[in-house]
């Protein structure tokens, strides 16, 4: 009886290719050819003073609806109730007039259930109920008799966000047991938050066992003769996926998750049913076929929607450690099973992190032995980098710090602020070179030219001004852009830089003395602002993000557009790694994106960021990737990338 998932010791195991499809519980389904078989495991009886005979119970759900697979629920202390072919017997414990049924001839599968309900509810499939001094016990009792349990209704006892308790069970209890109630009753309890936390850590290798949580859908009939009757049957099951209608075939669905939930609120209903849930691996891609539905939501790690068409490209997009498909309409929904994925985290291990920020940082920036992040507080933050990564200066405007950038060698180091005024400064003394107040405020788009002898830099306005370092002189003022400028980018031949007006602006580069910079082309597929715009290290690629969510690459010979990354949130900046190997997004869904450039897989999502991802910037020799946290704690966080060779 195990689920055919791998196991793994505390610690994430992930692929060294980028993000891949690990445990796709429906992979041996033939969608064409199996049977779509009704589960329902939650059925409770006149031995608990409730509505049905447990006869009277097995024909409706065999006649009325179609149900193909159950369980008899009865509550402790309750006569028994299955096998079927002795409910006559059973009733007589009670004093009542019970008929025996023949699970065979009403080609049903029988299965002992009860609801051990002492402490937090807890449905058996395999045994019956029992009385415990503890939930331990329960569990013990369903392991020893080779069977399962779920909690029924955990909602009333655990908010969404507490998951230690239940974790223990999952962990201790393996694969007894299975799941949680996703939905019981209707909506009466509703605990997909508590599901998708419980599965979040279990999948990411937070315990000592990596397993799913499996989901279920149960009418939990509890309505006396005088209730609504209504409101508790035919509103929940659960639908598996069997070659044959058989308990071994039935066993071998439970355990491997080859099941969907579905909910209706009304009796008559037609719920969101799915038709097929289909793997590309080449592709990388998972699509649903469904019918009755309004809206379909595949939702990530954190519930939250990634994806809303019938087709999920989880290469391009980030659902963290675990995925699901959930559909919509009026009349009911629909949910997957996790289809668990391997986002390939292990191998970029956080660092370190510095909080002498005391407000929103907006900016990082490296040279070869100095680590500096600033922003709101006013103050650009350094740090030698190596194994104490201490803390060497801060230094201080009277105004925002926009942006950081140290020069190739290290040496001199230019700081932009919502003041406009452009700062060089010198790294080893830390005294002020020289200070340009031409932009009209917010300078945001600063940067080095290849070989240090120039600068550009612009801001509110659009223009973009270029520098000699040498002696400090104007070259030529760049005017293609009428808003503010956000980033400013460079390669051995071309400048680059956009904004605000959600553009990307080309120029070739010119002389010292301003001849040239000719116009070479602007970008105008982005539907909101750009935020950053970065050409890659050997100059054959240039990436800009935007507020839409998503990251733009294209190649520098034809300018022809070769990459559209949907992040999802708003992208706040990106930067190259790894020579051309990396390309990292920082956005506001408080996460660090980082895909590798050949297929253009996603290889990581680092989130221990709070709030907003507002920068990103790999190291000099790419061994470290730094991000800040536009929220509290103001943090600036440093990950290890897999150049590192500590």
């Amino acid at each position: 009886m195990l689920i055919n998932i791998p196991q793994n010791v505390r610690g994430n195991v992930h692929s060294e290719g980028g993000i891949s499809l690990r445990n796709d519980p429906y992979a041996d389904v033939e969608w064409d050819d199996v049977g779509r078989h009704r589960g329902e495991f939650h059925v409770h009886t006149t031995a608990g003073q409730y509505r049905w005979k447990p006869h009277e119970a097995i024909d409706l759900y065999n006649e009325e609806y179609d149900t193909d697979i159950l369980a008899l629920a009865p509550k402790t202390p309750s006569p028994d109730h299955w096998p079927w072919t002795h409910l006559s017997h059973f009733g007589e414990e009670v004093d009542q007039e019970w008929e025996n049924r023949d699970p065979w001839e009403l080609g049903m599968i029988d299965v002992e259930g009860g609801e051990s309900t002492d402490h937090e509810h807890i449905i058996h499939i395999g045994s019956r109920s029992i009385s415990a001094e503890d939930n331990d016990e329960v569990f013990e009792y369903i392991a020893d008799f080779d069977s399962y349990g779920l909690f029924s209704h955990p909602g009333r006892a655990w908010e969404g966000h507490e998951t230690d308790d239940l974790a223990h069970f999952f962990e201790t209890y393996y694969p007894e047991a299975l799941g949680i109630d996703v939905w019981n009753q209707g909506y009466r309890s509703d605990d997909r938050e508590l599901w998708t936390n419980l599965n979040r850590e279990f999948l990411s290798g937070m315990y000592e066992i990596e397993r799913p949580i499996w989901g279920f859908s149960n009418d939990d009939t509890t309505r006396d003769e005088e209730g609504d009757t209504g409101s508790d049957v035919d509103t929940n099951w659960n639908v598996f996926l069997l070659d044959e209608l058989t308990r071994e075939a039935f066993h071998d669905a439970l355990e491997n998750g080859r099941w969907y939930i579905q909910v209706q609120p009304e009796v008559g209903a037609e719920a969101p049913t799915i038709d097929a849930i289909e793997h590309d691996a080449d592709e990388k891609t998972l699509t649903v076929e469904a019918d009755n539905y309004d809206e379909l939501r595949w939702l990530d790690e954190n519930g939250s929607t990634i994806e809303t068409s019938e087709t999920f490209a989880y290469g391009q997009t980030n659902p963290g450690v675990f995925a699901r498909v959930e559909l919509e309409s009026d009349e009911g929904e629909a949910s997957s099973q996790p289809f668990q994925f391997n986002p390939a985290i292990g191998r970029w291990p956080r660092e370190t992190g510095h909080t002498e920020a005391t407000d929103r940082v907006e900016t990082v920036a490296w040279s070869d032995d100095l680590f500096a992040y600033g922003g709101r507080d006013g103050g650009l933050h350094v740090h030698e980098t190596g194994d104490e990564w201490e803390h060497v200066e801060s230094i201080l405007l009277n105004a925002f710090v926009l942006v950081a950038r140290f020069d190739s060698d290290g040496d001199r180091l230019g700081l932009g602020s919502d003041d406009g005024e452009l700062m060089i400064v010198d790294t080893s003394s830390w005294e002020v070179l020289e200070t340009f107040d031409e932009v009209e405020s917010d300078l945001e788009g600063f940067a080095w030219s290849p070989n240090d002898s120039a600068v550009a830099y612009g801001g509110e306005g659009g223009e973009v001004y270029v520098r000699a370092v040498e002696d400090w002189s104007p070259v030529t003022t760049l005017e293609e852009g009428d808003v503010r400028v956000e980033g400013v980018t460079w390669s051995d031949d071309y400048l680059a830089y956009g904004g605000r007006d959600a553009e990307v602006h080309i120029h070739e580069i010119g002389s010292a003395d301003g001849d040239g910079w000719d116009h070479v082309d602007t970008f105008d597929d982005a539907d909101e602002i750009i935020e950053a715009v970065e050409f890659s290290p050997s100059g054959d690629a240039i990436g800009y993000c935007s507020r839409d969510g998503r990251v733009y690459v294209r190649e520098t010979d034809e300018w022809e557009l070769i990459e559209t990354i949907n992040v999802g949130s708003m992208v706040r900046d990106i930067d190259w790694g790894g020579e051309d190997d990396w390309l990292a997004c920082g956005s506001d869904d408080g996460a660090l994106h980082v895909y590798e450039t050949d297929a253009w897989q996603l290889v990581t999502t680092l989130d221990d960021i709070a709030e907003r991802c507002y920068a990103v910037s790999f190291s000099a020799d790419d061994a470290y990737l730094g991000a800040v946290d536009y929220g509290r704690p103001y943090e600036a966080h440093v990950y290890a990338t897999p150049a590192n060779d500590r």
